[in-house]
């Protein structure tokens, strides 16, 4: 996330990298990240087709499972910044 009010713009693979996350597990999160915030779906579909991912390992599962979990602030989904007025 970046900026008041957070806006999201893309994963931490730096972080990822520097954490010792295998290629393959990055690639599942990279996939994961598509699906909740990149494609057309709303948050239920896309924690459905979510669902769908079997995890390679218990980072992956523990990412999913922390998405599925009820929460009272929900997720942000907004991916692009506010228009400005001029």
């Amino acid at each position: 996330c970046e900026g008041n009010p957070a806006i999201i713009r893309g994963l931490n693979l730096v972080g990822l990298k520097r954490y010792h996350f295998s290629r393959e597990t990055i690639q599942e999160i990279k996939h994961i990240y598509k699906i909740l915030f990149r494609s057309e779906l709303n948050t239920s579909d896309a924690l459905k087709e979510i669902e769908t991912i079997t995890p390679s390992n218990e980072d992956v599962s523990h990412l999913i499972k922390f998405i599925q979990t009820e929460s009272i602030r929900g997720l942000n989904k907004k991916n692009t910044a506010p228009q400005e007025s001029p």
